[in-house]
């Protein structure tokens, strides 16, 4: 169990999945609330990256899912990279930590939950980096209103160069780097366009220290 701030981050246990459940249909009831089967595929997939926030009172609040994935079969498609949310793509070896779904219903807990992913690549050997994709919540909004004649592309860029949605920006306070955007992340997104940014962080590079030898009388 990790402690950050006032919360408690620790792996989800097998009769919490319902409870994790009732988070997801709170916190997605505009957009994809998942079925149910979906949170025992996981929690049976990769343990370790199904993590559950609790507060003071013991009550659980959010949760955050992620699974290990090699670099160079990521796709940029939720859909392609998560076998459809089930995580059966979850690669043992994989060198990528890949955010699957993120959720919270109390503050602070979101931003506890990304730091407990943090730990994990930091504690765990063979992974060197967190990928985490943001949907762009007013990204539709602003492209008819200020980019109406831009082709996606290039609304798409202007739009995260502004650092003006709200998800990126909680990204970047918990220490994640906005990378790139990407088109086709989540095709039924309608307020994001289907789009997403996809941000990172990259473990420390571990220094090697150097001993000197002693050297008598020099």
């Amino acid at each position: 169990m990790l402690r950050v701030g006032k919360y408690a981050v620790r792996s989800v246990h097998a009769d919490e999945l319902e409870a994790v459940a009732q988070i997801d249909r709170s916190a997605f009831d505009d957009f994809r609330p998942l079925p149910p089967e979906i949170f025992h595929s996981w929690h049976a997939v990769y343990p370790e990256g199904f993590k559950v926030a609790i507060d003071p009172k013991g009550r659980i609040v959010g949760y955050g899912m992620a699974i290990r994935l090699q670099r160079r079969r990521i796709k940029h498609n939720w859909y392609t990279d998560t076998d459809s949310g089930t995580c059966q793509t979850h690669d043992p070896t994989g060198d990528i930590l890949y955010g699957v779904s993120l959720a919270s219903l109390a503050r602070g807990a979101g931003a506890a939950l990304c730091l407990a992913e943090r730990h994990l690549v930091e504690a765990t050997d063979g992974i060197k980096e967190i990928w985490l994709y943001a949907r762009l919540k007013e990204f539709a909004v602003w492209k008819r209103q200020s980019a109406s004649g831009e082709d996606m592309a290039g609304a798409l860029d202007q739009y995260i160069a502004q650092r003006r949605d709200p998800v990126a920006i909680f990204y970047e306070t918990v220490g994640l780097m906005l990378m790139e955007g990407v088109m086709g992340y989540l095709p039924e997104d309608r307020d994001s366009l289907g789009c997403a940014v996809r941000t990172a962080w990259r473990k420390p590079q571990q220094v090697r220290k150097v001993t000197m030898p002693r050297v008598a009388n020099p």
